[in-house]
């Protein structure tokens, strides 16, 4: 077969949000939390590049303790900003750390991440994604939608939504 016959790779950095596998669901609170970090540091980048790093990612934010995470103040802030295993983006570190407390509001409100997305979730995909971007720092609807797959979530409204605008159908 010649080259020009062959199958093309995906590139998975270049491909949109409705692409994004369903992943399982996190078994606490920690896990959801670590898995909205992941996909606010992909935002913009190529995936593989925070592939790589997430090693490095888990042990910066120590293993994303949501009670540790929520303690971050300056000296932290920094000592990640000097942190070569990871993406130091500033605006995303500390809408992170924001992130976390977030996560703390939620599990004092609702007892759960789970619990949340589960009674937020009754208002349809759009509303859902529109909460999670309203609530949390670098979370957009796009990124809503890629972190309620990556968490278990099946969006078939959203799905068809980004395709659509996508002009795939």
């Amino acid at each position: 077969m010649s080259p020009s016959n062959e199958k093309k790779q995906p590139q998975y950095d270049k491909i949109p949000a409705f692409h994004c596998e369903i992943g399982k669901k996190p078994s606490n609170d920690d896990g959801y939390f670590e898995k909205l970090t992941m996909i606010v540091f992909r935002s913009g980048l190529n995936w593989s590049v925070i592939e790589k790093k997430w090693p490095a990612f888990i042990e910066a934010f120590e293993n994303f303790s949501i009670k540790k995470v929520v303690e971050y103040d300056v000296p932290e802030v920094d000592k990640l900003m000097e942190n070569e295993g990871i993406i130091r983006n500033y605006r995303k570190v500390v809408g992170t750390i924001k992130n976390a407390k977030e996560f703390l509001v939620i599990k004092k409100s609702h007892g759960s991440f789970s619990n949340y997305l589960d009674e937020i979730s009754k208002d349809g995909e759009e509303e859902l994604c529109n909460r999670i971007g309203k609530r949390f720092a670098y979370v957009g609807k796009s990124t809503s939608m890629m972190f309620l797959k990556s968490v278990g979530l099946d969006m078939p409204e959203m799905t068809r939504y980004w395709m659509e605008k996508q002009g795939m159908i």
